[in-house]
């Protein structure tokens, strides 16, 4: 027996370190994420073309602002019976063919403010076999963010939606009469002003101020449009909608094909001579 302290001269041997090439899983961030879109009223990207994958649905196409990384303390006015809609912010947008980014004005719905929905979860990560041979932080392989849906482990709120047909009625949003209505306005009372501010990185406040006081037992609807928490989705429906994806991801090692977070990265950005360019420029600048 040895005594405390002693041994016998052995030592483990040390395990062999990963192999980066060899790891061709999606990585999840630690710390969660919060961002804002607006989705776009111009009628280049319809829902049902998203539901029925008929093509990938790029941000560029299917919004007209957004704002990721949110901070404790922003806050934006999201609907109210002042906003009379018409011209608003504008939203930049690559164009392929011109080899540059246009500019259009953006038609702003009736009560309609700056943005449309939040979306609170972790980032995602490339795949480390596609980190270690792309290390560029110019690429931000290392931080992308789940959108316009998420696959898993996420917080989304939805207070208006895109104009959508009379087959969408569902994503219609209030008149006078009650909710789903009228295409492309907010999904909450007309007498209701809306403000969404962050307390922190993972929490914000839903601030709801009513302009008209209600008859005694009538009721006022508060967060109507309510919320969800998504774990997971149809895995049919998600292998078809990457198959969507598969020529974004042809110039990238083979892991690309099968990776969530690559599929994510190609909706956002494209790839400028070994940087991440965006596609639809972020938090556009306010119209005249």
């Amino acid at each position: 027996m040895h005594g405390m302290g002693a041994h016998d001269g052995h030592h483990a041997e040390p395990k062999p370190a990963p192999d980066p090439l060899l790891d061709s899983r999606d990585e999840m961030v630690h710390d969660m994420s919060t961002g804002m879109w607006a989705d776009d009223n111009a009628g280049g990207f319809a829902w049902g073309k998203l539901v029925k994958l008929t093509g990938p649905p790029f941000w560029s196409a299917m919004f007209s602002r957004f704002k990721t990384k949110l901070q404790a303390g922003e806050g934006y006015r999201m609907a109210s019976p002042d906003l009379k809609g018409g011209p608003g912010f504008l939203k930049r947008v690559w164009s392929t063919p011109l080899g540059r980014y246009v500019t259009e004005q953006v038609e702003l719905a009736p009560r309609q403010g700056d943005f449309d929905n939040i979306h609170m979860a972790p980032p995602m990560r490339a795949p480390p076999s596609i980190r270690y041979l792309y290390p560029q932080k110019e690429l931000r392989l290392d931080e992308i963010v789940m959108a316009p849906f998420c696959i898993h482990d996420c917080l989304h709120l939805h207070w208006r939606w895109l104009p959508t047909g009379e087959n969408e009625t569902w994503m219609w949003g209030w008149d006078e009469t009650g909710p789903y209505a009228v295409a492309g306005v907010p999904h909450i009372p007309v007498n209701q002003h809306l403000r969404v501010e962050m307390e922190s990185t993972h929490a914000f406040v839903y601030s709801v101020h009513a302009d008209t006081a209600m008859p005694a037992g009538q009721w006022q609807y508060v967060l109507h449009e309510g919320l969800a928490y998504g774990l997971n989705a149809n895995p049919q429906w998600l292998a078809r909608l990457m198959q969507t994806g598969t020529a974004l991801l042809e110039r990238w090692p083979p892991a690309a094909a099968l990776s969530w977070a690559m599929f994510y990265w190609a909706l956002r950005y494209r790839d400028d001579s070994g940087k991440a360019a965006e596609l639809l420029l972020e938090d556009c600048a306010p119209g005249p």
